[in-house]
């Protein structure tokens, strides 16, 4: 779990996210480990890309793949972490919502619970945190995907040469 998720999390949160860390590990579930080479690779301009032989570049490709599934686990924590924060959202609202004017509209009825608990306020926090996180990774992660077939076809093509 990363330091801001730690860092002021709401109350369960943290037990969840060391429940699916742990669902992961009995479940060999790859999560690998972050590595500097990562940032090499990434940060490869285009004279790199050209010096390399077929064999480094499926190298460079496994390497990438590594980090895909490195940035996959990371956001599906992110997604179970998302979905934990909408679904004590979503109990807290149905705990009040008979206490509040049946004649609101759903969307201000649910603000106005929202806006006066603070636990709900952290949670709404963190999942407007999370979803932002999801986004940028999400994005990443495709990025990195498309990378990997680049590479993997200017291997193939340097074999084929």
């Amino acid at each position: 779990m990363d330091n801001e998720t730690k860092h002021d999390s709401p109350k369960g949160l943290v037990e969840f996210t060391k429940w699916i860390e742990s669902f992961c590990d009995t479940n060999h579930i790859p999560g690998c480990a972050y590595k500097e080479e990562y940032d090499d690779l990434l940060n490869m301009d285009y004279e790199d890309l050209l010096s390399l032989t077929a064999d480094e570049c499926f190298a460079k490709a496994i390497l990438l793949m590594n980090y895909s599934t490195y940035l996959q686990r990371r956001m599906s924590v992110l997604k179970s972490q998302l979905n934990w924060c909408k679904e004590i959202i979503e109990y807290q609202l149905s705990k009040y919502w008979a206490q509040y004017d049946k004649s609101f509209p759903w969307e201000i009825k649910r603000k106005a619970i929202i806006k006066d608990n603070s636990y709900m306020l952290l949670v709404q926090k963190f999942i407007i945190q999370l979803e932002s996180s999801v986004a940028i990774i999400e994005d990443s992660y495709h990025d990195v995907k498309k990378r990997v077939s680049l590479i993997e076809g200017l291997g193939k093509h340097r074999r084929y040469e």
